[in-house]
């Protein structure tokens, strides 16, 4: 999987690539669209869902434009796909309080 970052310019970008490792004569297939941010960490969930925290979206600067709204990206959503959602409503999660770019580990703790 990749999500995010930035494109051979200056712009932030929230594009999600996967590749289905299965048959190595595969490629990589776009899936939705996350809210664009670099310096970014993802964390694999037991359930196979991915969980984005922190980054920016400002490009060259990891102390401007900061994410604060974490999103859970789920592989099977959408007809196997791919779906971003915002953890907003029932999903919500607490936003962080403060700026995380360029960090480079988020770690998943068991309750």
């Amino acid at each position: 999987m990749i999500a995010g970052g930035g494109d051979k310019g200056s712009t932030i970008i929230g594009r999600t690539l996967t590749l289905d490792t299965s048959n190595l004569a595969n490629s990589w297939v776009v899936s939705d669209s996350m809210a664009p941010r670099n310096h970014h960490n993802l964390v694999l969930l037991p359930n196979g869902s991915v969980l984005a925290v922190g980054g920016n979206n400002v490009f060259n600067n990891a102390s401007a434009g900061p994410v604060k709204r974490p999103q859970i990206w789920t592989p099977n959503a959408s007809g196997g796909g791919g779906v971003w959602t915002d953890t907003t409503g029932s999903n919500r999660l607490a936003e962080q309080s403060t700026r995380r770019g360029a960090h480079s580990t988020a770690i998943l703790l068991p309750d």
